[in-house]
């Protein structure tokens, strides 16, 4: 949905009537929407071979992408938040529940939950959600967009040392039509998170042939 335009028109008929102490009938606000995110990744990836486990920190979120309102960005430097259509839960949330039920699908292996932080080796992954909007900068062409940054830092207890294996960012866009709906901008915002998802198992895949 594109980010509304305010309308102001006052009725002459409304005017006589609060003139002559009758207020209007006030309009309930509209009611809200509210959206999931349906990340569906490529179905059958090449399966990575890590030699260690992974221990996968929540997801951080950069401001303004925090919350559940959908983002519409309509400069370089102005955002817009939608009040009235949401997602249940924060957009950050969705999508690193989706990484922790991707990575397995594609080969690596989680810590369990058992696991100490004094494991002789160990990868740490900590994702990052860097922006999340749907783009009207041009209205003609509108896009949803996306971009998600994840460092891999190796630790090895033994020496007491750690190095970083991956820090990179992965971002996509995906058309929407030039007056979406916000269902249509949460689908393409869907598919663009299973693209960054690629993305990013694409550099899994040198990392761990």
């Amino acid at each position: 949905m594109r980010p509304s335009t305010c309308i102001r028109s006052v009725g002459f008929f409304l005017l006589l009537l609060s003139a002559a102490g009758c207020s209007p009938l006030r309009q309930p606000p509209p009611a809200k929407a509210f959206y999931l995110l349906d990340i569906q990744p490529e179905s059958q990836p090449q399966r990575l071979s890590p030699a260690v486990c992974f221990r996968v920190r929540p997801m951080s979120v950069q401001s303004p992408f925090s919350g559940t309102s959908l983002i519409y960005r309509t400069s370089e430097t102005a955002y817009q938040r939608d009040y009235y259509n949401q997602f249940l839960v924060p957009g950050d949330q969705q999508i690193g529940e989706a990484l922790v039920a991707w990575l397995p699908a594609v080969g690596v292996v989680l810590c369990p939950d058992t696991a100490t932080e004094d494991q002789t080796e160990r990868l740490i992954l900590e994702p990052h959600l860097e922006a999340l909007y749907a783009d009207f900068r041009n209205p003609d062409s509108p896009s949803a967009y996306v971009r998600l940054r994840f460092a891999i830092t190796a630790h090895d207890r033994s020496c007491r040392c750690s190095r970083i294996l991956l820090n990179e960012s992965f971002e996509a866009a995906v058309d929407v039509p030039s007056n979406p709906t916000a269902e249509q901008i949460v689908e393409a915002t869907s598919q663009a998170v299973a693209e960054a998802f690629g993305q990013f198992h694409s550099a899994l895949e040198s990392l761990f042939p």
